[in-house]
C-alpha cells in the first residue's frame, strides 16, 4: 500500500491549475490524480530575464526558472501566462516532478512524474490525469504497464511483482476483469476468464509438468467437471475425484481382455503423469494463489 498525499496550486493573473491528490490511497497499486477548484493564491518571482519578452505583461515563450513562495519551481515554456509546450514543474512540498508537456496549465500529452520515493510514471496525460497509456514504476519493485483511465489500470495491461508473478490482459477500475494470463514463479499457468479480480469462467491452467487442465472456474475456484490434456496429447476427463480416458467416458467396452489390460495400463500412465502437488489441484486444492 502507497499513499500519495499533494496539494499544491499556483495562480497567475486570475488564471490557476491545480494538482490535488490529497489524502488519496492507492490501493492494488492504483494511483489516482484529481483536481478541484481549492486554490491558494502564489505569486511568480519576478524573472531576471526571459528569451522571449513578456507580451502586455504576460509570460509567453521559453522564460527562465519560476518559483513560486511555496518553495515550487517551473521551467519551461508559457503562454498567455500558462505552462503550455514542455516544462518541468517541481512540486516541493508534495515531493514529486513532473517533466513533459503542457496545454494551457494543464498536464497534457506526454510527460513523465517522478516521487522522491523513487516511484514513477511515464506515458500519456489528458487535462492532469494519468489517462492513455503509460508505465507505472512502483517503490516497492512492482511494474504495470498498459492502459489507464483517470490514474487506473483500465484496458489491457500488464503487472510485473517484484516476485516475479506476472499478469497480462484485461483490467477495469483497476482490477483484473476479461481474459488475461497469470503466470506463477513455479511455472504455473492460468489463462482465461476473470471477475472482479479472480478467475471466473471457462480456463486452461497448465502445470510446469506439461499436463493441462481445461476447465470452468467460478469465483476463483475451479468448479464441475474439466478434461486433462496429458504429455502424450491423450485426454482424461476429471469428475469429481475420478479421472476416466475418452474410451470410459464414451461408454466403451471390449470383450478383448489383454485391449481390456492396456486401458488399464494407460490408466496408470496417466495418473503417473499428474505427480502429487497437481493431483492436489485436481481434487479441488489451488496450489498456488494469485496476489
Amino acid at each position: 500500500m502507497m499513499e500519495v498525499e499533494s496539494s499544491v496550486s499556483f495562480v497567475t493573473d486570475g488564471d490557476s491549475m491545480v494538482v490535488d491528490n490529497d489524502n488519496d490511497k492507492m490501493d492494488e497499486e492504483v494511483i489516482t490524480f484529481t483536481t478541484n477548484d481549492a486554490i491558494k493564491d502564489q505569486e511568480i518571482t519576478k524573472p531576471k530575464r526571459s528569451r522571449k519578452k513578456k507580451v502586455g505583461d504576460r509570460m509567453n515563450g521559453a522564460m527562465p526558472l519560476q518559483v513560486f513562495q511555496n518553495g515550487d519551481s517551473y521551467l519551461g515554456e508559457w503562454e498567455d501566462n500558462k505552462p503550455h509546450g514542455r516544462g518541468t514543474f517541481t512540486f516541493l512540498a508534495s515531493k514529486y516532478e513532473y517533466s513533459g508537456d503542457w496545454l494551457y496549465g494543464k498536464m497534457t500529452g506526454k510527460g513523465k512524474i517522478t516521487w522522491n520515493d523513487g516511484s514513477s510514471y511515464e506515458g500519456d496525460f489528458l487535462e492532469n490525469q494519468l489517462t492513455g497509456k503509460g508505465i507505472m514504476k512502483y517503490p516497492d519493485g512492482n511494474v504495470y504497464e498498459g492502459e489507464f483511465v483517470d490514474g487506473i489500470h483500465n484496458g489491457f495491461g500488464k503487472f510485473t511483482w517484484k516476485q516475479g508473478d506476472v499478469y497480462e490482459g484485461n483490467w477495469k477500475n483497476g482490477l483484473k476483469e476479461g481474459t488475461g494470463t497469470y503466470r506463477f514463479p513455479s511455472g504455473k499457468i492460468y489463462s482465461g476468464g476473470y471477475k472482479n479480480n479472480r478467475r471466473h469462467g471457462d480456463a486452461t491452467y497448465t502445470f510446469p509438468t506439461g499436463v493441462k487442465f481445461e476447465g470452468l472456474f467460478e469465483d476463483g475456484k475451479r468448479v464441475s467437471t474439466g478434461r486433462y490434456i496429458l504429455l502424450d496429447g491423450s485426454v482424461a476427463h476429471f469428475y469429481e475425484d475420478k479421472i476416466e480416458d475418452d474410451n470410459d467416458a464414451n461408454g466403451d467396452e471390449s470383450d478383448d481382455d489383454s485391449k481390456g489390460d492396456g486401458n488399464n495400463g494407460r490408466e496408470q500412465e496417466k495418473e503417473k503423469e499428474i505427480d502429487a502437488e497437481d493431483r492436489d489441484f485436481l481434487d479441488g486444492m489451488e496450489t498456488e494463489d494469485e496476489i
